[in-house]
């Protein structure tokens, strides 16, 4: 069973963030997981950390989808 961290990455520098994932991966984790939440975006936030954090792989674990129909839904006549 593979064990991970949650990284908080709201608010926090980016290079506070890739310490925190060095600091785990120093300790034995092979997991780094960011949610996002209302900060900077998850997927780019995982992107930035990959060539800081050799050994890490991460992991998004809420990311907002937004849809292109206008709500309310149009109504059918």
């Amino acid at each position: 069973m593979r064990i991970g961290l949650l990284l908080n990455a709201f608010g926090t520098r980016l290079d506070t963030v890739a310490e925190e994932a060095r600091e785990a991966v120093r300790t034995g984790l092979t997991t780094g997981w960011l949610s996002e939440q209302g900060g900077r975006d998850a997927p780019t936030t995982a992107a930035a950390l990959g060539p800081q954090v050799p050994g890490l792989a991460r992991g998004t674990s809420v990311v907002p989808t937004y849809s292109a129909t206008r709500w309310p839904w149009p109504r059918r006549r």
